[in-house]
């Protein structure tokens, strides 16, 4: 018996990095990373090139009265490529799907929001995370003297 079309997709979709099991995609972000989950008021945008960052901040405008949009953060993704950002969005709460289609028109990676929805048809209720890497904590310098300006050779 050959595989149903969406166990080919399925398939596809796990090759290229998407994971159906969610959680432990999550557990295996590691210690230096950070895991936004999305919320009925909260959208996550995954902004790969330029023209995602153009198409974001024209929708964004066109979209932030109707659907209550204000941007909440913004970060390098993992990757830390120059045009990869990660942008978490306050809305109005709505359903999973209505935000998906909102982090479309905002310019997030069709692929993600595609197999977001895909998750959703296959039982997964929240499939949209980000990571987001943890802020590097510098330990504070212990001060053991203090120079006076005939100490320094400049």
């Amino acid at each position: 018996m050959s595989p149903s079309p969406a166990d080919e997709q399925r398939a596809q979709a796990a090759q290229e990095g998407y994971e159906w099991n969610i959680e432990e995609a999550i557990a295996a972000c590691g210690e230096n990373l950070e895991v936004i989950r999305t919320r009925p008021d909260i959208l996550l945008l995954d902004l790969d090139c330029e023209t995602a960052h153009t198409q974001y901040k024209r929708n964004l405008s066109l979209l932030q009265k109707h659907f209550g949009l204000v941007e909440v953060d913004s970060y390098r993704s993992k990757s830390m490529k120059e045009n990869h950002w990660h942008v978490v969005v306050k809305c109005d709460p709505c359903d999973i799907t209505t935000r998906i289609a909102l982090q479309l028109a905002l310019g997030s990676d069709y692929r993600r929001e595609g197999m977001a929805l895909m998750m959703i048809q296959d039982g997964i209720e929240n499939p949209s995370f980000l990571y987001k890497p943890k802020a590097v904590k510098i330990p504070p310098i212990e001060i053991t003297e203090i120079l006076t300006e005939k100490d320094c050779p400049f």
